[in-house]
């Protein structure tokens, strides 16, 4: 977590009322959360990280799309043992209609503890298709998502977000902000952008502006690669 102290306000987000500490609700054993990796986030490497500390796991990012199809590969992917709980079943679209349609799907089949909205990946795959960090263009977007989640889901949402699409235009709290006023439960920061962000280092202050305009918890993301790492974040 992310606790730094910066001026940044928002009139909107600082009366609402804090909501239930998702961390301290699940009881978590350590602030640390490993990041979700596609095509290494699977079920054997979740364990073996929950064994060494990660309090909360996610799945590998799972298409939405897929998904509502009922796609046997998306589907299965979401598949998880219950020693791996709190888990977040991770999702990236570019509609709210995806979201909304692939949801209860994955709940009734496998009743994960999170649905995770993946608005950060900067992969061209990903960004080719209106997905995952292409979203960072549109913050107004990002909230029609988790609302459209929130609609179909009993359980927390959370989403995953970068500073922005392309510097200089900084969107991340703006796009936090519409996350946590449409029903998200916990946001994701990693400080870079989208596009250029090979050889850039993470922007810690970016996540702490962040950390100051919403309520809910915030993990901030990136550059985090040994113990140290993690004491700088914290």
């Amino acid at each position: 977590m992310f606790d730094k102290k910066l001026k940044y306000k928002n009139e909107k987000s600082k009366n609402q009322p804090k909501p239930t500490h998702l961390i301290e609700k699940w009881e978590l054993p350590a602030g640390e959360i490993l990041a979700p990796m596609a095509g290494i986030s699977d079920s054997p490497f979740r364990r073996l990280t929950r064994r060494f500390g990660s309090g909360l796991l996610y799945s590998e990012v799972i298409s939405a799309e897929g998904t509502r199809r009922m796609g046997d590969v998306s589907i299965d992917m979401a598949r998880f043992d219950e020693e791996e709980r709190p888990i977040a079943i991770q999702l990236f679209g570019s509609e709210p209609s995806q979201f909304a349609d692939a949801t209860p799907i994955i709940i009734e089949r496998w009743q994960p503890d999170m649905i995770d909205i993946n608005c950060g990946c900067p992969v061209k795959r990903f960004v080719s298709r209106s997905c995952g960090g292409f979203l960072m263009q549109d913050p107004d977007l990002i909230g029609n998502i988790v609302s459209a989640v929130k609609k179909a889901a009993d359980i927390p949402v959370s989403v995953k977000l970068r500073s922005g699409y392309r510097k200089p235009d900084e969107t991340a709290v703006e796009a936090a902000i519409a996350a946590e006023q449409a029903g998200a439960s916990l946001i994701a920061i990693h400080g870079k952008y989208v596009r250029g962000w090979k050889g850039t280092v993470s922007d810690f202050d970016v996540i702490g502006r962040v950390k100051s305009a919403v309520n809910v918890p915030v993990v901030g993301n990136g550059d985090i690669l040994s113990y140290s790492g993690v004491k700088a974040m914290g």
